[in-house]
């Protein structure tokens, strides 16, 4: 996807207030043709959170393919050492080893999409990813508390 093809302004003009969370506002959008949840939860003022989900939106291509990075430095040993070994239960109750093969850097981040992200800031930012069953349906969470430079983040299973 060509960052051309999002509509920054039309993906914020959409924003809505989450009658779950006081304070906050979601849309969807498409990204990569899989539907991403934006939510905007400001620590500050809504204008400085705001600001921030352009400058995110404007630059997701690139921010993104750097929280899968960020993803799969933390979690790919996780997974070649923990998860990719496991037993599968049978129709008849019995028990089946599966091994799938190990991966490598670029076939982790290729497994992920992405499905949420959360602004915070600024400068935080959040990116919740589906796992491509590597973690048992897991959602993968990439969290960047110093905002775009990624400064500090981390990589996290959740679910």
């Amino acid at each position: 996807m060509s960052k051309a093809t999002l509509d920054v302004d039309k993906i914020l003009e959409s924003l809505k207030p989450d009658t779950g969370i006081p304070g906050t506002l979601t849309t969807s959008f498409f990204y990569k043709n899989v539907p991403v949840t934006l939510r905007i939860d400001p620590e500050e003022t809504i204008e400085d959170a705001l600001q921030a989900a352009r400058n995110v939106l404007l630059r997701l291509t690139d921010l993104e393919q750097a929280a899968r990075g960020i993803a799969a430095r933390d979690l790919l040993k996780t997974y070649n050492e923990n998860w990719r070994s496991y037993y599968e239960m049978q129709e008849d109750g019995s028990y089946i080893d599966v091994e799938n093969p190990p991966l490598n850097s670029s076939q982790f981040q290729a497994a992920m999409s992405l499905t949420a992200l959360c602004v915070t800031g600024p400068p935080d930012l959040t990116f919740y990813y589906c796992d491509g069953d590597m973690f048992a349906g897991h959602s993968i969470v990439v969290t960047a508390p110093g905002g775009a430079d990624f400064t500090d983040a981390y990589a996290e299973i959740m679910g």
